[in-house]
């Protein structure tokens, strides 16, 4: 068995996950545009969802080439020859980023279908604390 095929079952996994986690937070609905020149004040404008997952995903893909590389040059680990494709970025072996991919793409998407659990200070309508 090879690590790439590893890898194509996992991320196959997470795929159907996120797929799941966006379908029940909504991420695939449509909606009905404003009318012209008014913002409804229930819908204020935001970030498209996946402009940060990308940007997180990218930073997350550097540090893995930087520090696998490290890693695998001072001898922490190593890899099967015979089990890898012979791509590299650095001396990490390209299958070694799939579970970083898993991780920016299936953790925002859980963040995103279970929402934010509570607030950590006081209801907007009591800003002493009181209740």
């Amino acid at each position: 068995m090879t690590y790439a095929l590893i890898d194509v079952v996992f991320l196959a996994v997470v795929f159907l996950m996120v797929v799941f986690l966006a379908t029940a937070a909504g991420l695939f609905r449509v909606q009905k545009p404003p009318v012209a020149g008014f913002r409804s004040a229930h819908r204020p404008a935001r970030t498209p969802f996946w402009r940060p997952v990308l940007a997180g995903a990218a930073v997350l893909l550097v540090l893995t080439a930087v520090f696998d590389s490290a890693m695998i040059a001072v001898g922490l680990f190593g890899y099967r020859p015979e089990a890898l494709s012979g791509l590299f970025v650095g001396l990490a072996p390209v299958e070694d980023f799939a579970y970083p991919l898993a991780a920016a793409v299936m953790l925002p998407a859980l963040w995103r279908a279970i929402g934010p659990t509570g607030s950590p200070g006081p209801a907007p309508s009591d800003p002493k604390g009181d209740t």
